[in-house]
């Protein structure tokens, strides 16, 4: 709350104010019903992965942990808190601890990639005239080193000697509770046709996310290209992903300031924009407050 204060302070809160006073409802409207898409094209990702593990509580069971999972998502800091009650949701549902577990983690793990990879596609592609080199060049080498470390995961004993090394540096128990986890999760890396299915389905989040930006910026009277939003999306979901403030409170309006000042919108606007997506992101979550029970 104190980033957020000093982000609206110096930005000038009257002219916040005079800028959310323009936001266009009908748009916000939009925006929602996007959001609550990427919810469902995000679960049936989800979904793709538990399968390929013998995990399949059903596609509505999915969609309650998912929203209730989000709904409390919005009290904790970063991801990390909401993928927790996802798997641990499954797992009390009597699902394989580390083959959930296991899917889980490749969920969030192939979306931070997903973000890199796209946004570092789209800086090459359009951000020439959009983001500085000093912008780009941090993305571009992030990219290349996740996906390095992917890459090395897929090397065949890369991961027992991995499980190796860390039995030695924690307790037996735990060790042997990891290593069930990463055996799960080495079982992804020749599944080529699952993997198509997966870069499919998010493609069409990153789409919806893309689109529901847009619905944002124009609900605040702001105009700003597709292919920019493009470059800047990927670089915000990253962001949000640190565990650093409950719910992405300042570091939102931190991202959107910094990102729309370089297209030459004002910081009051910005800050504006940040306010709305805050909005939409807990209106399109709030259904999942029925479901918290699915959660335990």
């Amino acid at each position: 709350f104190g980033l957020l204060a000093l982000v609206v302070a110096l930005a000038d809160w009257r002219a916040v104010l005079a800028a959310l006073a323009r936001v266009d409802p009908a748009w916000v409207a939009v925006a929602v019903a996007l959001t609550g898409l990427d919810r469902l094209v995000l679960t049936l990702r989800w979904s793709l992965l538990l399968r390929a593990r013998g995990v399949d509580p059903g596609l509505p069971r999915l969609l309650r942990v998912q929203f209730a999972a989000n709904f409390l998502g919005l009290f904790l800091p970063g991801a990390l808190g909401v993928d927790a009650l996802r798997a641990g949701a499954l797992a009390r549902a009597g699902g394989h601890l580390p083959d959930v577990a296991a899917a889980t983690l490749v969920d969030r793990a192939s979306q931070v990639c997903a973000w890199l990879f796209v946004g570092s596609v789209m800086i090459v592609a359009f951000a020439g005239k959009s983001v500085p080199a000093g912008y780009t060049d941090p993305v571009l080498a992030a990219s290349a080193a996740l996906l390095l470390g992917f890459g090395l995961l897929c090397v065949p004993g890369v991961g027992a000697r991995l499980r190796r090394t860390g039995a030695r540096a924690v307790p037996e128990r735990v060790a042997r509770a990891v290593g069930r986890v990463l055996d799960a999760t080495l079982r992804y890396r020749g599944d080529r046709r699952l993997w198509a299915k997966v870069a499919g389905w998010t493609l069409a989040m990153f789409a919806v996310r893309v689109l529901s930006a847009k619905a944002i910026v124009i609900a605040c009277g702001v105009d700003v290209p597709l292919a920019t939003l493009a470059v800047f999306v990927p670089l915000i979901l990253i962001a949000l992903m640190l565990p650093i403030t409950v719910g992405g409170i300042g570091v939102l309006e931190v991202a959107w300031v910094a990102l729309l000042a370089l297209v030459g919108v004002p910081a009051a606007v910005a800050v504006g924009v940040a306010f709305v997506d805050h909005v939409v992101a807990r209106l399109a979550t709030l259904p999942g407050a029925a479901f918290v029970d699915d959660l335990y």
